[in-house]
């Protein structure tokens, strides 16, 4: 073995040392350039034979060191011979040169496997042959077989042998060197290794390697001494034969190359035409916005546009082969008046136009036959148009004309046509009613003239001759006119556009007329509302201010008469004084109900009851009678009592003034359902509607729009009379009761006033009679929070009278910090009365939020110059136990603090 051995390796160091010393520079070959690889696995992969016969011979001795140089010769053999194998086979195909570094690959794979394992050596070489042999081996004899496919077409023959020899040489040497290696005890080496190579053949592997090894060794070095002359003479040889064939051919290429491109011109230029002419075919086909179908006469659908899939909202692969009438219809059979059928059976096109509930849609449906050179019908084109919108905007016209007649006869709206050359006028049923005129009425300029009001009519002429015909300005004007019918005066808002000739001259002038006699009364109303609000917010900070001033003066009234003898001179002179500040107090309380409306104790009351008791007390005394026409089933109305108490006793003051020689006043009341064509400032709703009669002398028609309006009287001035708000508080009180109220009047004739109040849906109740309380001296601690300097002294002079210990606040912030010390000194407040209404501060209800975080049981009472705040009618929503309103007595602050039980809390 130790002869195979030697030549083995001496046959690749052969080979080796040869290349290496060959001149290839001027080689023509690939392959001559790539043989360096095939020197260096030569020589190595001799050195490594070599070692491993030093190997055998130094067997008994320690062979460690060996073994590593043998296993680097063979890996670095190895990974020379796979990069010639890829090297080659990249410059014959044109591969990517990045495939050079595929060797890495294997290495990476070959390192883990041997250095993981504990016999290392025997993995190394075993690994080597089966990354590295392998493929190394079977790629060289590609590329040796390729080489000589490359040499044959150049007419060489000899090198041809020994390049397949070689090729061949290399094809076994990688199944003998590669497949076949040392026993391992894992797959495929426990099959494919030495012992079961040698009992099957009968012979060592060394021997067909090296057999492999001297087949390539003299393949690859006889076609090294044919490489160089015989590739220069070949060549040489073969290029001149070659450019005269490549003259004669190129001439006989470019004859038939320039023939060729004449026919592929034609040809393309021909193509095209047909391709543009498809393409154009077929984008109109899709491009058309009706659905388009061409069926065959079976009715199956052959040819479908892009429409018919939206219309149907399937695909065309849905679609085509469907019959007709299943996809439009929904039906398993031809509809009635089938279009299809109909020009089937006479040749020409039919249509029908169907509503489609398998759809939800109306259709136009058309059927055009299509005949082919015999006249025969082969196939039919649908046409398919969705008309459910123009049905629809059909339906709208004939809905929006008849709306529009209705309108026109809700809204009191008429139309017009005037013609300026003839100077005559068109009109509308409704304009003629407006005007109340009748067909036979002569329609020109005069006869419109003649409608117009007087105090209107030589204006609205002007206007029309001037600025409308003369300037070309668009005519609208509102006036008054009086219908001819029954001398009504009306209120009109006339509007007409202009038509001109090619000339620029008025030929014509289209426009309508509108009744607003009743927006003109709206209007009327909504002044006169808010004219009245914003000099409520006035008077409603005077009202406040005035009783604070009232608190001091009433309350040291009260105070003075606890100190008085009842025989006392001065006391009926306190007692008149008293009076006087609750008649003041009854006049603050006008200017808060003129100011808010006065809802600050609304409740469901008997209007009947109400109303007697007003005119009881208002009549009482006077020449005047009253008769009543109140029926026992009229609904409850939601007031405050006192304030429609207040308005009837202004109502019924103003008739006894007009009838100052005595007479009768008749009040009717009865249930109404008011709706929107009563033109009414009201919602639509359940009212009750009263009327006040009298007759009297009756109001100037000049007077009557201002009769409402505050401080207007045409009565003489006095401390009893004539002020002018009594009407005016009338109409505040009302409205903010979601009423209404009106007047009716003629000179001599007498007024009669019309009130309207919603009804309430709360039965009415009977409230309990006031009881009388005692003054009772209390005991405890009060705290007082008032902006005004005299309130404080005044009322805390009221409580020490009562036995009661005060201090004082002058806004929400004091008071909070007075509980807080009051508390961490061991003596909190019994009770803390507030003022609602703190200039520049802090207000009682969010002082009283701030003092409920820190203690929940206080006690405070609301109090306020405002009668109407929502916190004095509600405290109990806010957190208060009691409300007092200023001006209060001696006597009310005793009742309510001797109702909160202050020396028991």
């Amino acid at each position: 073995m130790a002869t195979v051995f030697f030549i083995y390796g001496l046959a690749f160091f052969i080979l080796g040392v040869t290349i290496a010393i060959y001149p290839k520079k001027h080689s023509k070959f690939w392959l001559a350039h790539n043989l360096w690889l095939i020197a260096s696995f030569g020589i190595l992969h001799g050195l490594n034979e070599w070692v491993d016969l030093l190997i055998i011979i130094q067997k008994p001795l320690d062979i460690s060191s060996l073994q590593i140089v043998k296993s680097f010769l063979l890996l670095l053999s190895f990974v020379f011979l796979l990069q010639f194998g890829i090297k080659s086979i990249i410059e014959v195909n044109k591969k990517s040169p990045i495939l050079k570094a595929i060797p890495v690959i294997p290495l990476i794979v070959w390192a883990s496997i041997v250095f993981s394992s504990d016999q290392w050596f025997l993995m190394a070489d075993v690994w080597a042959r089966y990354l590295f042999a392998i493929p190394g081996a079977l790629l060289t004899s590609y590329a040796l077989m390729m080489q000589s496919t490359e040499i044959k077409k150049i007419g060489l023959s000899r090198p041809i042998i020994y390049l397949k020899l070689s090729a061949l040489g290399f094809f076994f040497y990688s199944f003998f060197s590669g497949l076949i290696v040392p026993d391992g005890r894992f797959v495929p080496a426990t099959i494919l290794n030495y012992t079961m190579f040698a009992g099957t053949i009968g012979l060592q592997v060394q021997v067909f390697r090296t057999l492999c090894a001297s087949v390539i060794a003299f393949g690859l070095i006889k076609v090294l001494g044919v490489f160089e002359w015989e590739t220069i003479e070949a060549l040489r040889k073969s290029r001149d034969e070659i450019e005269i064939e490549v003259k004669q051919r190129t001439h006989d290429l470019n004859e038939t190359n320039k023939e060729l491109e004449r026919q592929i011109t034609e040809r393309k230029k021909l193509q095209d035409l047909i391709v543009s002419a498809k393409k154009e075919w077929e984008e109109s086909f899709d491009i058309i916005n009706d659905a388009i179908t061409i069926h065959d006469k079976d009715f199956n659908i052959i040819r479908a546009n892009k429409a018919v899939t939206k219309l149907l909202g399937l695909s065309f692969r849905e679609i085509i082969g469907q019959k007709c009438y299943r996809l439009y219809h929904g039906t398993d059979s031809r509809p009635e008046g089938c279009p299809s059928c109909l020009a089937l059976k006479t040749g020409i096109p039919a249509a029908i136009e169907m509503f489609e509930p398998h759809l939800d849609k109306f259709l136009e449906i058309k059927a055009f036959p299509k005949v082919d050179e015999n006249n025969h019908i082969f196939t039919l084109v649908h046409v398919i148009r969705d008309i459910t919108e123009r049905k629809g905007m059909e339906d709208a016209l004939r809905d929006s004309e008849r709306l529009l007649r209705e309108s026109q006869r809700v809204a009191r709206l008429g139309s017009y046509a005037f013609d300026v050359k003839s100077g005559t006028w068109r009109s509308s049923q409704i304009l003629d009613e407006i005007f109340g005129i009748g067909k036979e009425y002569l329609r020109d300029v005069e006869g419109w003239a003649f409608l117009v009001h007087p105090e209107f009519r030589s204006q609205m002429v002007k206007y029309f001759s001037e600025e409308v015909l003369t300037k070309k300005q668009r005519f609208d004007k509102q006036y008054k006119i009086v219908r001819l019918s029954d001398q009504e005066e009306r209120w009109v808002h006339g509007v007409g556009d202009l038509e001109f000739d090619e000339n620029g001259n008025v030929v014509r002038m289209v426009g309508t007329i509108q009744d607003i006699t009743d927006y003109k009364n709206m209007e009327t109303e909504i002044m006169k509302a808010q004219k009245l609000e914003s000099i409520g917010l006035l008077a409603g900070g005077i009202a406040h201010d005035f009783n604070n001033l009232l608190q001091g003066i009433l309350g040291n009234i009260s105070l003075a008469r606890e100190f008085t003898n009842p025989k006392d001179r001065i006391s009926p002179l306190l007692e008149e004084s008293e009076k006087a500040v609750v008649q003041a107090k009854e006049l603050s309380y006008q200017l808060l109900t003129f100011s808010k409306g006065g809802l600050s104790d609304r409740r469901a009351t008997s209007i009947r009851s109400l109303l007697r008791e007003a005119v009881s007390l208002s009549l009482s005394g006077s020449n005047i009678a009253c008769e009543f026409n109140l029926p026992e089933d009229l609904d409850p109305v939601e007031v405050d009592k006192v304030q429609i108490k207040q308005v009837f006793n202004n109502l019924l003051i103003n008739a006894k003034e007009a009838m100052p020689d005595g007479g009768t006043v008749e009040i009717s009341a009865w249930n109404v359902r008011i709706t929107r064509n009563d033109n009414l400032p009201l919602k639509d709703g359940n009212y009750v509607k009263i009327s006040v009669a009298d007759h009297g002398s009756g109001i100037p028609e000049k007077n009557l729009p201002r009769i409402f309006d505050p401080y207007f009287s045409t009565k003489g001035r006095g401390s009893q009379k004539g002020m002018g708000l009594g009407l005016s508080i009338c109409h505040s009180v009302i409205t903010k009761h979601e009423g209404h109220i009106a007047v009716e009047s003629k000179v001599g004739v007498g007024t009669i006033f019309h009130i309207f109040f919603p009804v309430s849906a709360t039965v009415p109740f009977d409230e309990e009679t006031a009881k009388n309380k005692k003054l009772v001296t209390g005991k405890g601690r009060v705290l007082l929070m008032d902006d005004v300097e005299m309130v404080r002294r005044i009322t805390g002079a009221m409580l020490r009278q009562l036995g009661y210990e005060v201090e004082f606040a002058r806004n929400g912030e004091e008071a909070i910090e007075a509980c807080r010390n009051a508390r961490a000194a061991g003596l909190p407040f019994n009770v803390a009365i507030l003022d609602l209404t703190v200039q520049g501060g802090m207000g009682g209800e969010r002082a009283l939020r701030e003092l409920k975080k820190t203690d929940p049981e206080v006690k405070a009472v609301a109090s306020s110059g405002y009668t109407d705040d929502p916190v004095m009618k509600d405290f109990k929503s806010y957190g208060f136990v009691n409300a007092i309103a200023k001006p209060y007595t001696l006597e009310e602050l005793n009742g309510l603090l001797s109702e909160l039980h202050l020396d028991n809390s």
